[in-house]
């Protein structure tokens, strides 16, 4: 098999809603596997997932909305940020819990409380 042809299996798969190749569609166009680079192509793919409970699309997109915060300064980004990785970490995904952590401690996105930092 090909590398396109397996890009064309998980686009099937994900057009018919499996969450995991959804989020797999989302990486491979975030980095260019195999097709070319499209950042809001990844962006829709992830929120797919998101939706759908997947944790690391969840953390995906909370990153995805404090670089756009970090760009804009524009403070909705970053309580969306937030909010996806709020929701990333009930299902116990650790990098999620590591980025909410930064975010009490800074008060990013949420109002600083260094009890929910530690």
């Amino acid at each position: 098999k090909s590398l396109m042809d397996e890009f064309e299996r998980y686009l099937t798969e994900a057009k018919q809603g499996d969450v995991q190749a959804q989020y797999t569609i989302g990486r491979y166009y975030e980095r260019g596997i195999r097709i070319d680079q499209d950042r809001i192509k990844a962006e829709e793919w992830y929120r797919r997932a998101a939706l759908q409970g997947h944790a690391q699309a969840q953390t995906k997109l909370g990153y995805i909305c404090f670089a756009r915060y970090e760009d804009a300064c524009v403070g909705d980004w970053a309580k969306k940020g937030a909010e996806w990785l709020k929701k990333a970490v009930k299902t116990d995904f650790i990098l999620a819990q590591f980025r909410l952590a930064q975010c009490y401690e800074k008060g990013e996105g949420v109002k600083e409380d260094e009890d929910k930092a530690e």
